[in-house]
């Protein structure tokens, strides 16, 4: 067994010195001797980490053991270790002696080992326990001390402050805390509270007495300082002893001053006031300008598209961060925008990047330094308040100045463009697609322009050596007849049916040459069709080419009628055209509910339903629709998200098929044709 402890032994007898440092000793006990009291005295203030003293009562010098436990009781820095008397004498008076002088314990002589090594270890256990305590009670004293908020305890039978770990200027100025105690508690109130407040304070003191022992009651008032200034405090009260009766006896006050945050909301007050007044401003002079916004709005569908994303960014927060510790001050937009996507309450340590992405930070805070010099800015940064959900939102910097005009802080005003970054995406991932088509179409040309430059070149150097031929007859002809006006007139006749011979074979000969030349010509221009047909038809197989296009047919004698359901104007403005050009009829809605209202107006043949609407979106109304008879209308969903699970939503909804944005026209168009022979016949 290993004890812990140092023990000194005191005692006149060498041979009980001995017995009990050998045994003590043997136990695992630091154990230090000596024969008088004068030297145990000297030996503990050498060493104040002795736990015990085993202190013999008789011996011969001055200094008896009586003696000596009076002279350490006397002194504290030796006070606090143990003492186990020992002596010969069982008298009842010595006992009551010495624990009247301090001894914690009395062993007579002769004694067991075993039990002075229990009555030790109990005594160096106890003494140990006792220092952590004294140690533990420092530290919590050192804390409170150093708190920066105040801690008191309140007795609630005598009115009175039992215990305040500051004593300061919360109280009335220059008194004690006795002093203040003495003075009756209203009348405490009335000078310390201010008298706005002062109802709100004497109701304090019912209501607790109406708290549980695991509720907390929070009180905000201001109170009067030196100076007759005014600073707003926030008490929290909790319930720290009953009396027997059950009734509440003392409670536990921390109180916490909160001038800072109370000057923060109403500087944020007075800007989101501000605020209010430049928008009410701002809507007046837009109203003025109104209707010349909207004849510039119908000149492009990309403008209306555009204001019209930027006219739907809505106020969604307003905050004021504070300019030392950027505290979180926040309007109840932001706290209702946080709970709706977070699924929780702002707490008091949220700062302002919990609730951006670490990319956005350093951007954020250079903006935010702009504005402490007096700048405004805006920052635009995509945030993800859920893992599925992100959104995009324009910070807007505004400095907030002091009345001398100096910047305690920075106003921010966030709004939702996620809108108009959609309509942003979706105009460049379809702006993408047509210069892809234009490339590729690019290429076609100068393929097709190589063809016939090939071609040009063999038809012409067939050209020449026909021209080469035909010249060659002609000056047979014109030797002929030169021959013909220059003969013997004998020989007339017989020249003349030479001549006229070998003109007839040269024209039969001309007239086969000019056959040939044609029938080359013709060769060579189907050759031509058919390796054209060949490049944009690599399967080669015409039957296809003209299936696809009686199919095409079909679908354009059919003139179906198609509602179309998308809120981004270029999208819907878009497949509008690409279905009218095809002899479809379109009917536009911009939203879940418009779908709803036109098509029980109107009977419709296939339905293109956008997934992201604002009211009512895409899928809630597929389900509607589903749910309200209309089983056999044919259902396209369109949507931006290229996901298996955004399409198993989908087609769950009762989607008949599935088109990611920006569409394929002719994907689009053998969609519909494939869906309209699908529609039973009714």
């Amino acid at each position: 067994m290993q004890g812990f402890g140092k023990i000194l032994a005191v005692d006149d007898s060498n041979q009980f010195r001995l017995i009990i440092e050998t045994f003590l000793s043997s136990e695992g006990y630091q154990v230090t001797t000596c024969a008088s009291g004068e030297e145990a005295i000297q030996i503990l203030e050498q060493n104040n980490d002795i736990d015990l003293v085993l202190l013999d009562v008789i011996m011969p010098t001055a200094m008896d053991g009586f003696e000596t436990l009076k002279y350490i009781r006397q002194h504290p820095q030796i006070g606090l270790v143990k003492v186990i008397m020992l002596t010969s004498a069982n008298e009842s008076s010595d006992v009551i002696k010495a624990f009247e002088m301090g001894a914690d314990d009395y062993v007579t002589k002769p004694f067991h080992l075993l039990e002075l090594k229990a009555r030790a270890a109990t005594h160096i256990k106890l003494k140990q326990r006792e220092e952590e305590l004294a140690r533990a009670n420092h530290f919590m004293e050192k804390v409170f001390k150093l708190a920066p908020t105040r801690i008191s305890i309140f007795n609630m039978l005598t009115k009175m402050v039992e215990y305040t770990n500051v004593q300061d200027k919360f109280y009335l100025p220059g008194m004690t805390l006795d002093e203040y105690n003495h003075i009756p508690i209203e009348e405490r109130f009335r000078r310390t509270v201010h008298p706005e407040d002062l109802d709100l304070a004497l109701k304090i003191l019912e209501i607790i007495q109406q708290l549980t022992d695991d509720q907390i009651h929070a009180a905000e008032f201001r109170r009067i300082e030196k100076g007759n200034k005014s600073h707003w405090h926030r008490t929290y009260f909790n319930i720290f002893e009953r009396d027997s009766d059950g009734k509440v006896s003392k409670v536990l006050a921390i109180n916490i001053d909160i001038t800072a945050q109370k000057e923060l909301e109403l500087a944020l007050q007075k800007a989101h006031n501000e605020l209010e007044e430049r928008v009410r401003e701002r809507t007046a002079e837009l109203k003025v300008s109104n209707d010349e916004l909207k004849k510039e709005i119908e000149k492009s569908s990309l403008t209306n598209a555009y204001l019209q994303a930027t006219l739907n960014n809505n106020l969604q927060a307003f905050i004021l961060l504070d300019a030392d510790q950027k505290r979180l001050v926040y309007n109840r937009a932001f706290e209702e925008l946080v709970q709706r996507h977070l699924r929780r309450g702002i707490e008091d340590e949220d700062s302002i990047y919990d609730f951006m992405s670490d990319r956005a930070r350093p951007i954020f805070d250079d903006c935010f330094n702009k504005a402490m010099t007096g700048e405004s800015n805006e920052l635009e940064a995509e945030i993800s308040w859920s893992a599925s959900v992100p959104r995009w939102y324009r910070f807007c910097f505004t400095p907030s100045r002091t009345d001398d005009n100096q910047v305690m802080g920075v106003c921010i005003a966030i709004l939702d463009i996620t809108r108009q970054k959609q309509s942003e995406m979706v105009f460049e991932k379809e702006r993408l697609l047509l210069r892809q088509h234009y490339e590729e179409n690019t290429a076609r040309l100068q393929e097709n322009n190589q063809d016939l430059i090939r071609q040009s070149h063999a038809r012409l150097e067939t050209l020449n050596a026909a021209l080469r031929e035909i010249g060659t007859l002609a000056e047979i002809n014109r030797q002929a007849l030169s021959a013909l006006k220059n003969g013997d007139p004998g020989e007339i006749n017989q020249r003349q049916h030479n001549i006229i011979s070998k003109i007839e074979e040269n024209e039969n000969v001309a007239l086969r040459l000019l056959d040939h030349l044609l029938q080359n010509f013709s060769v060579k221009v189907e050759k031509l069709g058919n390796e054209l047909v060949q490049k944009h038809n690599p399967a080669g197989e015409p039957e296809a080419i003209e299936s696809k296009s009686s199919n095409v047919a079909g679908l354009l004698n059919s003139n179906p009628i198609i509602l179309i359901a998308d809120d981004n104007e270029i999208s819907l403005t878009r497949l509008s055209k690409a279905l009218k050009s095809h002899g479809c009829k379109v009917i536009e809605a911009r939203n879940g509910r418009e779908v709803i209202e036109k098509i029980e107006e109107q009977p419709v043949t296939i339905v293109l339903m956008d997934v992201q609407m604002p009211e009512m979106n895409g899928l809630e109304a597929i389900r509607f629709l589903r749910s309200s008879g209309y089983l056999y209308t044919p259902i396209i969903a369109l949507t931006s998200n290229d996901l298996p699970e955004e399409r198993q939503h989908c087609l769950k909804a009762g989607a008949n098929e599935y088109l990611v944005k920006p569409v394929d026209d002719e994907l689009l168009i053998k969609t519909i044709e494939n869906l309209i022979h699908l529609v039973p016949e009714h």
